[in-house]
């Protein structure tokens, strides 16, 4: 017997997720994503797990993308500053 019923553990995966990219995951699959996130959530409660990891894998995958950049730019300002200081 499985610990959570498949509805328990995609209402636990929608409400990781955060209200503005529910809606958008919402939009994309043509469901209304007006209203509070938790009606939100019962539209969305019987979308294919699949569907539903896809969304949270690629919100993941840019976020980490955009976390990349930030740490490459602020290893580049590092660089510089140490630079401009040694010329100092």
């Amino acid at each position: 017997m499985a610990l959570v019923s498949k509805k328990e553990l995609a209402n636990l995966k929608l409400q990781s997720i955060r209200a503005d990219n529910l809606r958008i995951f919402a939009e994309s699959l043509g469901i209304d994503s007006r209203g509070k996130t938790s009606d939100i959530i019962k539209r969305l409660i019987n979308v294919p797990q699949n569907k539903i990891d896809e969304f949270i894998k690629r919100k993941y995958e840019d976020l980490t993308k955009e976390r990349q950049v930030i740490i490459s730019e602020f290893g580049e300002l590092k660089v510089n500053f140490i630079t401009k200081l040694q010329v100092m």
